[in-house]
């Protein structure tokens, strides 16, 4: 179950924000995006859910193009979107905010199943019900932001910084423990992260985006060693 893009160009009006870009996620798989603030990184895992539409190029997912489905669609074929900032309703109640992000199923059953499953991974939200999302701690209000996204059993789960503004314990909590748990469940992740060093070591590959195009992409074995992505990247670790 192969995400796939091919050539890639997503624009902003004018402004070329993708330029081309060939990637692949195979199922099972962890694979990070790593770059610099603008490089297109948020933009591209838009572009995959269907937020934004691509103007060039293809989006293969399960034998289908999918770069023109709306994104309802590409949510109910197995395609989920946890964005950058959240973006949690912060006047709905935990327990809202959680069956929304299932909005794409039906069976009542099922979906008080996978309630259980996100309150194994995060056992604070079964705890945090009833409370509204605006009123959690930043990161019960991420976690909230991953179990939501997981509300609707994706195959692909999009990661878009899931350690912004989150202090050093809850980031390793966050990025090493639960990215493995999740895909550890059959999960495939695609993850954007700005602590390259991290997400370098939990990822199996990477891609280096820069100003809309990838320039690089290897194992995250290889490029934890290379000299310009960690001058670049890592801090010249």
């Amino acid at each position: 179950m192969r995400l796939e893009l091919r050539g890639v160009s997503t624009f902003y009006g004018k402004i070329e924000a993708l330029k081309g870009v060939d990637l692949f996620l195979d199922e099972g798989e962890i694979v990070t995006i790593i770059g610099a603030n603008g490089a297109g990184k948020t933009t591209l895992l838009k572009t995959i859910s269907g937020i934004l539409r691509a103007r060039a190029g293809t989006i293969n997912f399960k034998g289908e193009s999918i770069e023109a489905y709306p994104a309802e669609r590409i949510v109910r074929m197995g395609i989920s979107h946890c964005p950058e900032g959240r973006k949690i309703f912060h006047a709905l109640s935990v327990d809202e905010n959680l069956r929304l992000g299932a909005f794409s199923r039906d069976n009542k059953e099922e979906i008080n199943a996978e309630l259980e499953d996100v309150f194994r991974l995060f056992p604070v939200l079964k705890q945090r019900l009833k409370q509204k999302g605006g009123t959690l701690s930043g990161g019960e209000q991420q976690m909230l932001a991953i179990a939501r996204a997981l509300m609707s059993k994706p195959k692909i789960l999009l990661l878009d910084e899931p350690s912004l503004g989150l202090a050093p314990k809850l980031v390793e909590k966050i990025l090493f423990e639960t990215i493995a748990e999740i895909n550890k469940e059959g999960v495939s992740i695609l993850l954007v992260e700005q602590n390259a060093h991290l997400a370098l070591q939990i990822a199996k590959r990477g891609y280096v985006l820069e100003t809309g195009k990838i320039v690089l992409c290897d194992s995250c074995a290889n490029l934890i060693k290379n000299e310009a992505v960690k001058s670049a990247y890592l801090g010249g670790r």
